[in-house]
């Protein structure tokens, strides 16, 4: 059974989501709120596992809420309702779940229950990716590498795992990948480029790889097969490697790319 929230400013949308849910086999409403600050407490409490959230909110956009709530569930599937077809396309560029044209229907729910069961059973199988970080930084899935649609949400990445675990609070990564934004600004774009990050290792059936908690964020370095942390435990470089992060240029990894270097010479 899949446990629904929906936030919605419109009460009769509340009133036709409940009431639709029931008409549809393996989804249960079990919160309802015109308001994100009601809906993030909830969820900071109540688990769920869809939330089903207006684009077009008051104070907060929906979008906006997205990024909150995933920071409390980071696992939690994103469904945007919203009434003008246009925003379909701001939906899937955040690599929401699925997006729904109002009024919602049973036949429309099926369908997104349908997708989400579908990502929950790829997100069951825990594949263990193999991370590059010599030459240049890549991800592999199933022997097949991943691609990306944001060069900021592969940098995040690349930055996590270059602490090789250990915690790195917004701060550290505002200053890491946008040194060159006021405090506002690079809040902004970190969580945004995050909510990207999550959802495309979802696509992927990886997500189990990183764990975030309010604004601190981390590789699980188990649950990935990586070249420099092999590296790390043994000393040893892959056959052929190149040096460390070389056709990326990321600032942050210059001085341990020069340590490297200065080690094997």
């Amino acid at each position: 059974m899949i446990r629904a929230v929906i936030i919605d400013d419109e009460r009769h949308a509340h009133d036709r989501f409940v009431r639709v849910t029931k008409e549809v086999e393996g989804i249960e409403a079990v919160g309802s709120f015109t308001n994100g600050e009601e809906a993030i407490a909830f969820l900071s409490k109540n688990p769920a596992d869809v939330v089903f959230l207006d684009i077009e909110m008051p104070g907060k956009t929906g979008i906006e809420l997205a990024r909150d709530i995933q920071d409390i569930q980071s696992n939690i599937d994103i469904v945007f309702l919203t009434a003008y077809k246009e925003y379909a396309v701001d939906a899937f560029e955040l690599d929401a779940t699925d997006y729904i044209v109002k009024p919602i229907s049973a036949a429309r729910l099926e369908s997104t229950i349908k997708r989400i069961h579908e990502k929950q059973a790829k997100q069951q199988v825990r594949k263990k990716p193999k991370i590059t970080c010599f030459g240049a930084f890549s991800i592999e899935v199933d022997g097949e590498l991943l691609v990306w649609k944001n060069r900021r949400a592969k940098e995040l990445l690349a930055y996590l795992v270059h602490r090789g675990g250990v915690p790195a609070s917004w701060e550290q990564i505002a200053e890491a990948l946008w040194f060159d934004l006021d405090y506002d600004k690079a809040h902004a774009n970190l969580h945004s480029t995050m909510y990207r990050l999550r959802n495309h290792l979802a696509q992927a059936g990886i997500s189990h790889i990183l764990d975030g908690l309010r604004d601190n964020y981390r590789i699980k370095p188990d649950e990935v097969d990586c070249d420099y942390y092999v590296y790390k435990d043994t000393g040893e470089l892959p056959p052929l490697s190149e040096r460390y992060f070389e056709e990326d240029g990321y600032a942050w990894a210059a001085e341990r790319a020069a340590r490297i270097e200065q080690l094997q010479k």
